[in-house]
């Protein structure tokens, strides 16, 4: 066995081992030897990938196409290192040239339909996502995915069909079965999915912002920061920003907060939020989960568009407020019901009547500082109110 063999053979039993260091100084030994040796500039793309260090595997897999263009693995790899640091234009280019080499697997048509709705292109999303199940047609997540696109796009008995299969596939998953249940009325009021809500908004992320305000006109973080203004309250020591976002509110509220925290469950539209660099600390947690767990108390607590994804909120404003200063302010949002408690919408959405609201936080001994029925945003182009609120402990 020769010298390159010797090493490489060691190079991939360690890092199979997860000995990394031991690995990279076997394959480094090859590169001495020969710097153009692509099984090992790839082996060495999959060690960095593995230390979390993107840009280096991007380097080696380049530098393998560099040295031959028609490298499958090097190009599967390098749009799967894009998809993953959501990437999705620099993932999309290498994909389309793996179609053109017709060496497409299933995995690569699905994340084709992931880049491609969280660039925005749903009608293109459904087709890749339509390829996969025809390769795979009890593939879940292309199932979970193509069924929350027909929603978009008002195709309910298809995205029923589809989420009827996911569930036979996967008869544990919350969130299928709660879209699955807003859709058939099967429950009057579903029990809200942890799930749903972060696969939502880790899908929506990357174009959240743009959608948001431009298409949808969300304007909710202005309007409550006037009313703190209206309120005089304008300096806050400490504050909590629940269901942050892509920092949207944080914006509003930096000015403000002396210290400004905020707490989401979708990873990815933290990410978006930490390159505002306007938040003193950002945490992925549900907001059930990190209020039970955080013994830190907050001058203001802010939840916009929060209450959407709760049914019942006894249990949630339990959590709130042991976390309010004494004379802490809670301000936030809600959808409107008119004749139920609270219930679910065709927009997978809850909504609140605000008298419900008011006796659980009264019920608590808040006192109610200001309410108002106000333009949260625009939907199907037609005005959808909320209700704006500010409560003092």
């Amino acid at each position: 066995m020769s010298e390159i063999a010797t090493h490489f053979y060691a190079g991939i039993l360690a890092l199979q081992s997860e000995n990394l260091s031991q690995a990279e100084k076997n394959f480094q030994f090859i590169l001495n030897i020969n710097p153009d040796h692509v099984p090992t500039l790839i082996n060495l793309g999959a060690l960095e990938l593995k230390r979390g260090a993107g840009q280096m595997a991007i380097a080696y897999f380049t530098q393998v196409l560099i040295l031959d263009e028609n490298n499958v693995m090097a190009r599967q790899n390098l749009a799967a290192t894009f998809m993953h640091y959501d990437r999705f234009e620099n993932a999309m280019t290498h994909y389309e040239e793996l179609k053109k080499q017709n060496c497409l697997e299933t995995e690569d048509f699905y994340n084709m339909g992931v880049a491609s709705a969280a660039l925005g292109q749903l009608s293109v999303a459904k087709d890749y996502y339509q390829q996969v199940l025809a390769l795979d047609e009890t593939h879940n997540a292309a199932l979970n995915n193509l069924a929350a696109l027909h929603i978009r796009l008002g195709q309910r008995s298809d995205a029923i069909d589809l989420l009827q299969r996911a569930l036979q596939v996967k008869p544990q998953d919350s969130a299928s079965q709660f879209m699955l249940d807003v859709l058939t009325n099967n429950k009057q009021n579903p029990m809200a999915s942890q799930d749903y809500v972060r696969n939502l908004f880790n899908n929506y992320a990357l174009y959240y912002e743009q959608h948001l305000q431009k298409i949808l006109k969300y304007s909710l973080p202005e309007q409550a920061l006037t009313v703190l203004h209206e309120l005089q309250f304008n300096q806050f020591k400490t504050v909590l920003d629940l269901g942050c976002g892509t920092g949207l509110s944080g914006i509003a509220l930096r000015a403000c907060s002396q210290h400004l925290i905020g707490v989401d469950l979708s990873k990815k539209m933290l990410s978006q939020a930490h390159d505002k660099h306007i938040y003193d600390d950002l945490i992925e947690a549900d907001i059930v989960s990190f209020l039970s767990d955080d013994s830190h108390n907050y001058d203001l607590i802010q939840a916009l568009d929060v209450l959407p994804y709760f049914g019942e909120l006894e249990n949630l404003v339990n959590k709130i407020i042991p976390r309010l200063t004494t004379q802490g302010i809670l301000l936030f949002s809600a959808e409107i019901s008119e004749d139920q408690p609270w219930q679910i919408q065709d927009s997978m959405r809850f909504c609140h009547d605000p008298n419900y609201i008011r006796s659980i936080l009264e019920g608590h001994g808040l006192k109610e500082l200001y309410r108002s029925r106000v333009i949260a945003r625009q939907e199907n182009e037609q005005n959808l109110y909320a209700i704006l609120l500010a409560y003092q402990k």
